[in-house]
């Protein structure tokens, strides 16, 4: 398909209505901006974004987890903010104990161990690790799933995190089109998803988070039949987990939408207007012959 026009749209949630949120909110796209023809389709696709990392690495959607300590289980919730690991293994040691009476943990972080955690506790408490579906904090913990941390003690089988998002993904109220790997399911598998783009975080808490896909096909998406128009739009961020964030900051964001056509009505269209010109020269030279 060739592209025969396009059109940059500049968006901000700032321009959100008063009962939505940051990370909810809709757009309309008015006819008059945007005229799809019968015979041609709209691409939509992200050329620009640009947001604070305000995002708490340690946030509502991994500070909890829950630990078993002689047959009962506590549940543990981490403080949120941006910290360092070694911060954090302080805040799970405070956490920890402030959950539970029956031992007294210590969790330290040797950056000669690569980060991984040491859990000690006193007495010889029988302990275990698990974490929620939601809100799970296994990621900052370094831990791989549930795990029995025996009688003595135990050392992290991956690095503690900090957890600051890989990438957090812009989605929109489309048909699901793209596809993305879900773990989740049963079995994991391969589906249809309504994410638009996953967005990088390559800067520290609070610096400027700025994107740039290196071709807008990258990040697209495509309507399903051809003279469909955009019409009202919700937009709406999540975590690489798929999981609402809470945002605090403002972004902005560039929308591409090329409107593209047939290679073939093209064709057509260049025929017809060969013809309509063949024509009028013919009407012509016979006006001419007539005289």
């Amino acid at each position: 398909m060739k592209i025969v026009r396009t059109i940059i749209y500049y968006l901000s949630s700032k321009d959100r209505q008063a009962s939505e949120t940051i990370q909810r909110f809709t757009v309309t796209f008015t006819p008059s901006m945007c005229d799809i023809k019968a015979d041609e389709t709209a691409r939509m696709s992200l050329a620009f974004f640009s947001m604070r990392n305000s995002l708490l690495p340690v946030n509502a959607n991994n500070n909890v987890f829950y630990v078993t300590v002689n047959g009962t289980r506590y549940t543990v919730v981490l403080p949120l903010g941006a910290w360092t690991v070694s911060q954090i293994a302080t805040n799970v040691t405070t956490a920890l104990n402030a959950a539970q009476a029956v031992t007294v943990f210590a969790v330290t972080c040797n950056n000669a161990q690569n980060y991984y955690g040491t859990w000690t506790w006193t007495g010889g408490a029988t302990v275990s690790v698990s974490f929620p579906v939601v809100g799970s904090a296994i990621d900052v913990l370094g831990f791989s799933g549930a795990t029995s941390l025996g009688a003595s003690g135990y050392v992290t089988p991956r690095a503690m995190s900090t957890g600051q998002e890989p990438y957090i993904q812009l989605r929109c109220s489309l048909p699901a089109q793209n596809a993305e790997f879900n773990n989740k399911a049963s079995p994991p598998q391969t589906g249809y998803t309504d994410v638009l783009a996953n967005i990088p975080i390559l800067v520290a808490p609070f610096s400027q988070i700025i994107y740039q896909p290196f071709t807008p096909e990258m990040f697209s998406w495509t309507m399903p039949s051809k003279g469909m128009k955009l019409g009202t739009i919700e937009f709406y961020m999540t975590d690489h987990n798929g999981t609402s964030i809470t945002m605090v900051d403002d972004f902005d964001f560039s929308l591409r939408v090329d409107i593209l056509r047939d290679e073939e009505g093209e064709t057509l269209d260049l025929v017809r207007k060969s013809y309509e010109v063949q024509k009028l020269q013919l009407l012509h030279l016979d006006d001419i012959l007539s005289r």
